[in-house]
Parts: structure tokens; C-alpha cells; sequence
């Protein structure tokens, strides 16, 4: 799919997929994970974005934004796609959340005034854009001068040696258009030419790919890999960058 259809297919896809079959997956292992994704978010807002106003740029249907909510002073929720942000704010009204706002939006042209957030959290999507390195200066742009920019990803360390595309048709059906890992976000911060500084990583699993199977047939191996993706952020499964807007 071109760049150009990417807020189709979006709309599409959720009338069809609930992020609550991603989350709340039956597979142990798999729902390990992802419950991993959510604490890692909320430890990290609650350290940097706590009482804040903040961004959640690509906030799909809330599913993550509604674990943090509490935490923060109010969230405004931005999305490409509309249907998605009906399913949120359907989502965060029934969780009893009141401190938040909805806004459509183009993660690369949000329509957020220069400067207007505390933090911006963009969780699991910058994958998902056909310009990351545009993304990232809308991030920069929207966020306040000290304050904080958290980007969470998979790191996808294969293929090893692929670059960045830009503006290319996606690389599968679930709507990505870059694999970008730890090592690569920070070369596409260099080419975005934002001033930002890091601040906090935060990583797990390890390493992409080959940990759901080697730990489902060697369960021993949990806690090995699980301590090395920990440790280094560049063979992780998944990472969470917190970055400071100097």
C-alpha cells in the first residue's frame, strides 16, 4: 500500500482488529509481553510525564493511554484514523477516565500548536509512518523546551543492514512501513536534526523474533534472555526511548 493511503487503511483496520485481541492474547507468553509493553509505558510517564500534559500520537483505540491516564494531569489523544479514536474514547469513558481529549490527526502534521506539551508519548507507531524522520520533528516541534519525548518500538534486528525508507509501500499487512531498531532510532534522531538528549532506556526480551520460540521450547531460557534484553537495549524485543527536548 502507497504512503498516501495509509489513513484507509487505518480505517479499515479498525472496524476489523479490537486492541483488546492484540492485549489481552491468550497465549501466556505472548500476553507476558505485551503486559510488559504497558508497564514499561506507565513506569516511564510516571517518571517523566507524571501531573503533565501529554500527547499520545497514535494512540489507536486507547488501550495503552487508558494505563497512564491516572498519572498525568490530561491526555489528548491523537490518531490518524477516526474510527480508532471513537473506539478510544468509548474506551477511556468506560475505564472512568475524564482527563483527556480527542483529536484526529497526522502523526506528521498533528495540528498541535509549537511547543504546547509536557510530553508526547508515541507508542508502538513510528514504525507505522511513511516518513519517520518527519514524524519525529512533529514530535520535537509539539513538545515544550525540558520536556520529554517517549518513543516505545520493537526491535526487529533483522534484517541487520536495512536503512531507513521514506515514503515507500509498506512492508506488511499489518501496516508497517520501517523496521526500526534501538540503534536506528537514534540515526533517524540525527537525520530528523531535533535537539534532543536521552534520557532513559528501557528495554526487554531478547532477542526479537527468536525469543518467543527458543523460550516456548526452552522455558529456561526466560530468564537468561529476559536479563540480556535488559541489559543491552540493542538486542532487546522490545525497547521504550525517553528522550529530554534540550
Amino acid at each position: 500500500m502507497k504512503a498516501e493511503n495509509n489513513k484507509e487503511f487505518y480505517e479499515k483496520k479498525s472496524e476489523i482488529v479490537n486492541e483488546e485481541k492484540y492485549y489481552e492474547i491468550s497465549d501466556p507468553l505472548l500476553k507476558s509481553l505485551k503486559d510488559t509493553r504497558i508497564e514499561k509505558v506507565r513506569e516511564a510517564i510516571h517518571s517523566f510525564a507524571k501531573n503533565s500534559v501529554v500527547a499520545d500520537v497514535g494512540c489507536g483505540e486507547g488501550y495503552v493511554t487508558a494505563s497512564y491516564a491516572g498519572d498525568v494531569k490530561k491526555v489528548v489523544c491523537s490518531d490518524i484514523s477516526e474510527n480508532a479514536l471513537r473506539k478510544a474514547e468509548s474506551n477511556l469513558r468506560k475505564a472512568g477516565i475524564k482527563n483527556f481529549e480527542i483529536k484526529a490527526g497526522d502523526a506528521a502534521k498533528t495540528g498541535f500548536k509549537n511547543s504546547q506539551f509536557d510530553a508526547v508519548l508515541c507508542c508502538s507507531a513510528l514504525d507505522h509512518v511513511p516518513n519517520p524522520i518527519r514524524v519525529l520533528q512533529e514530535l520535537s516541534r509539539i513538545t515544550k523546551k525540558g520536556g520529554h519525548i517517549l518513543i516505545e518500538l520493537d526491535n526487529d534486528i533483522l534484517p541487520l543492514f536495512s536503512g531507513v525508507r521514506l515514503n515507500r509501500k509498506m512492508l506488511d499487512n499489518l501496516g508497517h512501513f520501517n523496521r526500526i531498531t534501538y540503534r536506528k532510532l537514534g540515526k533517524m534522531i540525527k537525520m530528523a536534526d531535533v535537539s534532543l538528549q536521552k534520557a532513559k532506556v528501557y528495554s526487554w526480551g531478547s532477542p526479537f523474533r527468536f525469543y518467543y520460540r527458543l523460550v516456548k521450547y526452552f522455558p529456561f531460557m526466560k530468564g537468561i534472555l529476559d536479563w540480556k534484553g535488559n541489559k543491552f537495549p540493542s538486542i532487546c524485543y522490545e525497547y521504550l526511548a525517553v528522550y529530554r527536548k534540550i
